[in-house]
C-alpha cells in the first residue's frame, strides 16, 4: 500500500476523508504539500481560519473550501462548542 493510500484509509477510519477534494479551490491546498484537500477536518479548519482570522467573506470562504453557507454555520457552531473534535 502506498503512503497516500494508507493516509486515505486512516482518514476514512477517522471519518475525516473528504470524498470531494476537487471542490477545494483555496490556493494553499494546491501550493503547499502540508495541506491535503482529502483531509476534511483540515479543510474545515482552514475555512474557519480564513473567515474568522483573515476576514474572508462567508460566501467566498465557502466557495474556496467547497462548503455551503449553511454547512459553514454548522461547522462554526460545532467548532465553538467542541473544538477540533467538532470538526469530525
Amino acid at each position: 500500500m502506498s503512503p497516500q493510500e494508507d493516509k486515505r484509509r486512516i482518514l476514512r477510519e477517522a471519518r475525516a476523508f473528504n470524498p470531494q477534494p476537487q471542490r477545494v479551490k483555496a490556493a494553499v491546498f494546491a501550493t503547499h504539500p502540508f495541506f491535503d484537500p482529502e483531509d476534511k477536518v483540515q479543510v474545515k479548519y482552514e475555512m474557519l481560519r480564513a473567515r474568522e482570522l483573515e476576514g474572508v467573506g462567508v460566501t467566498r470562504a465557502c466557495a474556496q473550501f467547497g462548503f455551503t453557507r449553511e454547512s459553514y454555520r454548522q461547522i462554526l457552531q460545532r467548532f465553538r462548542q467542541e473544538g477540533i473534535p467538532g470538526l469530525f
